[in-house]
C-alpha cells in the first residue's frame, strides 16, 4: 500500500512540473491560477509534501484543465 502512495506522489510531482513547464507557466503563475501558494507548489513539485491535499490537487488539475486521475497517474505527453 505504501508503495502505491509513493508512486502516486512521484507521478503527481513529475506531472505537475512537466505540465507547468510545457504550458510555459512559472510557479507564481500556476499558483495564482490554481489558487494555492507558490511555496506549496514548489514543495509539491520537489516531492516534499508527504500527502498532498485533495482540494489542492483538484485546484491544480482544474488550472491545467485536466482530471486528478490524469495528473496523478497519467503520463503527460507533448501536445
Amino acid at each position: 500500500m505504501w508503495k502505491g502512495k509513493y508512486m502516486t506522489k512521484l507521478y503527481l510531482s513529475r506531472n505537475t512540473r512537466n505540465l507547468r513547464q510545457r504550458r510555459g507557466l512559472t510557479l507564481i503563475e500556476l499558483a495564482e491560477k490554481a489558487r494555492v501558494s507558490q511555496s506549496y507548489l514548489s514543495k509539491l513539485e520537489n516531492g516534499k509534501i508527504k500527502e498532498p491535499g485533495v482540494r489542492a490537487v483538484l485546484k491544480i488539475a482544474e488550472a491545467f484543465d485536466t482530471s486528478i486521475e490524469h495528473l496523478c497517474f497519467g503520463k503527460i505527453t507533448p501536445w
